[in-house]
């Protein structure tokens, strides 16, 4: 049975390369959420590192990362998932230190257990940097199902037909889009949503990544396409979204603050 559930879409501006301080930003935006009682919150894009496909080898994760089990700990104390962006190390090949990483997602689950969903579909440029993964992701949250996809994933239609023939409820998106790209990847999204009869919710950076200025304005399409209300174009917080499988009741823009919340964030939930 689909019951009601809570969304929370990140938006943030994050320091090039600087896992610890952009964990202390995950960490804000989680409390906030937790605030508000969501039962999930998804961040952009490699969120952890920021958009930077040089670095992603240098910074790459393993599953058993201490800011991955970190974030798994505060997943569990606060009975929610928690959908992050990050580099992952590609262990599948022989040859493990010439093999190109991952741009991934870790999907930490209030039991404590993480799992990743790996992009499959990259932009030309990311090829040189990172390896496509294979499989898609479906999350089930009080009943309803959940597709995640990561940027460049739902501009290849086979990813939303994917999820819709797996049954999705709701199409997640974690993503960078930048002021320019905005307009056309809303009309984008928006067509997904009325061809696959369920929601596109986004999660996008503010602020600089990657040479990229973020356009913000986290939203939520509905079935019809309609646009949802927004998030700002500068402020970081969440947009909280209430829904019932395909039915949006609500969504409301959150802002964020800038107090540190942990002076560790390798100690937190311990």
């Amino acid at each position: 049975m689909k019951k009601n559930f809570r969304i929370a879409l990140a938006q943030l501006n994050v320091t090039k390369g600087n896992i610890r301080a952009n964990l202390q930003q995950h960490i804000e935006l989680i409390e906030l959420a937790a605030e508000q009682h969501a039962n999930v919150i998804v961040f952009p894009e490699l969120s952890l590192t920021g958009y930077e496909p040089e670095l992603l080898a240098e910074l790459a994760f393993t599953p058993t990362d201490e800011s991955v089990l970190a974030l798994s700990r505060l997943a569990t104390y606060h009975n929610m998932t928690i959908i992050c962006g990050l580099p992952l190390k590609n262990e599948s090949s022989a040859d493990d230190a010439q093999a190109k990483p991952y741009i991934a997602a870790a999907i930490c689950q209030p039991s404590r257990t993480v799992s990743f969903y790996k992009k499959q579909y990259l932009h030309e440029g990311e090829t040189a940097f990172c390896a496509p993964g294979h499989d898609n992701v479906m999350l089930s949250v009080k009943g309803n199902k959940l597709a995640l996809a990561i940027c460049a994933d739902f501009s290849e239609p086979q990813h939303a037909k994917d999820a819709q023939e797996n049954g999705a409820d709701i199409y997640l998106v974690s993503a960078l889009i930048s002021h320019n790209g905005y307009e056309g990847d809303g009309r984008l999204l928006a067509d997904i949503a009325r061809t696959h009869h369920f929601p596109v919710l986004l999660s996008n950076f503010v602020g600089e990544t990657g040479g990229w200025q973020a356009a913000g304005q986290n939203r939520v399409w509905d079935v019809n396409g309609d646009k949802s209300e927004k998030g700002c174009t500068i402020l970081n917080g969440i947009l909280l979204c209430s829904l019932t499988g395909s039915d949006l009741l609500s969504s409301q823009f959150h802002p964020g603050t800038t107090r540190p919340i942990v002076e560790d964030p390798s100690a937190v939930i311990a």
